[in-house]
């Protein structure tokens, strides 16, 4: 009785997505996906080694369920995705006997702006199901990271203060901007401190450089560590 009334919940969750999405504008456009290496206490980074196994989501293009093959902390193949404008990551649901229909379960949507060309979706895992995916997008098109720029973005629940060269800025939870490369010299190194508040003191969370070419782009996400204390920086050449 409990296995009928969560197939018919899943029934109704699926008739229902399928409902709000028929009627959505219509989008193309490529991606590709990053895995957070680990486990995420909201979107604290954990050293848990069993939240760093592989995983395969799936998204429907052109009404075709097509898998997506995930290794934490490496980014996946470039992919195309043809549909409803609200872009749906499933989980395939485990087969009770060989012979039963495969069923696919929503556990991440969010909605793509017509004009988006390239997108990459950074996912976090926030629990040990896909109930605690959270996708985040971003935009790579060149009207949105121009070259010349990097696009910081804060992973975590606290604000930051950052200091990126001789520029000063203070990144909102789930916020980024985007941070000229003019000032980077013949080392190619661009200097990098961001510090978090703690009772009533700023402490610094991350200091390094990074080696880059000023007339490239790139995307930095700043990530946190244990209990904030320290936070790492992912970065990729776009």
């Amino acid at each position: 009785m409990r296995f009928a009334f969560l197939f018919l919940v899943t029934l109704i969750s699926s008739w229902r997505l399928s409902a709000q999405i028929a009627d959505e504008a219509q989008v193309s456009f490529s991606f590709n996906c990053y895995l957070v290496g680990s486990q995420a206490k909201g979107v604290t980074v954990t050293d848990d080694p069993d939240f760093r196994r592989d995983v395969t989501y799936y998204y429907y293009d052109e009404g075709v369920p097509r898998p997506i093959d995930l290794t934490p902390g490496i980014r996946s193949k470039q992919l195309r995705y043809r549909g409803p404008e609200t872009f749906t990551l499933y989980e395939q649901r485990p087969q009770s006997k060989p012979d039963e229909e495969i069923q696919y379960l929503p556990v991440a949507s969010i909605k793509i702006s017509p004009g988006q060309k390239q997108v990459m979706f950074v996912l976090i895992k926030s629990g040990a199901s896909s109930d605690g995916l959270i996708m985040l997008p971003f935009d790579l098109d060149l009207d949105a990271i121009k070259p010349g720029y990097a696009y910081m973005f804060n992973l975590s629940h606290s604000p930051l203060i950052c200091s990126v060269g001789s520029d000063k800025f203070k990144l909102t939870p789930l916020s980024g901007r985007s941070v000229g490369l003019s000032e980077v010299g013949k080392d190619f190194q661009l200097n990098i401190q961001c510090a978090t508040r703690e009772a009533d003191e700023w402490e610094l969370v991350y200091s390094g450089s990074q080696t880059v070419k000023k007339k490239k782009r790139y995307l930095f996400l700043l990530s946190p560590i244990g209990t904030y204390d320290r936070f790492r920086l992912i970065r990729f050449k776009l």
